[in-house]
C-alpha cells in the first residue's frame, strides 16, 4: 500500500531588501543648504540618481541663470547704456538691441565655460583628497555629485544678490558658506579629517582665483 503524497509546502520568501531612497533635485539642495553634515553628503550619496551627468546638468543650468542675470543687470544699468549710446563709435546703432543679441550668444558659451571650471576644481580636489589618509578609492562621480549639490543652488541664490545691489554685501557670506559646505563634501566622499579637508579644498580654490586673475 502506497504512502500518501503530502504536497511540498512553498518556502516562505524572503523579504526584499528595502530600495535606496530616490531624491528630487529640490530635497537634495535643500537638504545640502539647510542640513549642512557630513550625514547628509553621505546621505544623498545612496541615491541611484547621484551621477555626474545629473551634476553637470545642475551646474550648467545654475550657470546659465547666473550668466544670463550678469547680462541683464548690464542691460538694466541705465548709467552704462547711457554711456554706450552716447559713445561716438555707436552712433546710429541699436545698443540695447546688440547687446541683447550678444546676450543669446554669450550666455550658454559663458556657461559652458564654467562647467569646465568646474570640472577642473573638482578633479584637483579629487586627485589631492585621495592621497590623504586614508588614501580613499571614492570615486570621481561621489564628489562631483556633492559639490554640485552646493554650485547649482548657491548660483541661483547669488542672482539676488546680482540683481539687487543692496544685498551685494551677502554675496560674501554665501561664498563663505560655499567654502564650508564644500569643505564637509570632501569629509564625507574621502574620510578625511579637518586639516586635510581643508587642504584638498583651499588649492583648487586658489588655482580657481589665480585663473580669474589671469583672465582679467
Amino acid at each position: 500500500m502506497q504512502e500518501p503524497v503530502h504536497p511540498q509546502r512553498p518556502e516562505p520568501q524572503k523579504p526584499k531588501p528595502p530600495q535606496p531612497a530616490r531624491y528630487s533635485w529640490a530635497e537634495v539642495w535643500t537638504a545640502v543648504l539647510t542640513k549642512p553634515s557630513v550625514a547628509t553628503f553621505k546621505e544623498i550619496l545612496n541615491d541611484p540618481q547621484a551621477t555626474v551627468r545629473r551634476a553637470l546638468i545642475w551646474v550648467y543650468l545654475g550657470a546659465l541663470a547666473t550668466s544670463g542675470a550678469f547680462m541683464i543687470s548690464i542691460i538694466s544699468d541705465p548709467e552704462l547704456m547711457g554711456a554706450l549710446t552716447s559713445a561716438p563709435e555707436f552712433t546710429g546703432m541699436d545698443v540695447e538691441g546688440a547687446l541683447r543679441g550678444a546676450m543669446l550668444f554669450a550666455v550658454p558659451v559663458a556657461s559652458i565655460f564654467a562647467l569646465l571650471i568646474f570640472l577642473g576644481m573638482i578633479g584637483i580636489m579629487h586627485g589631492i583628497a585621495r592621497q590623504f589618509p586614508p588614501k580613499s578609492q571614492a570615486p570621481f562621480r561621489e564628489i562631483a555629485y556633492t559639490v554640485g549639490a552646493i554650485y547649482a543652488p548657491l548660483n541661483i541664490i547669488s542672482i539676488f544678490f546680482m540683481l539687487i545691489p543692496v544685498l551685494g554685501v551677502f554675496g560674501l557670506f554665501v561664498t563663505v558658506y560655499q567654502l564650508y559646505l564644500m569643505w564637509l563634501a570632501v569629509r564625507a566622499v574621502y574620510d578625511l579629517d579637518a586639516r586635510n579637508a581643508t587642504v584638498a579644498v583651499a588649492v583648487p580654490m586658489i588655482a580657481q582665483f589665480l585663473l580669474a586673475l589671469f583672465l582679467v
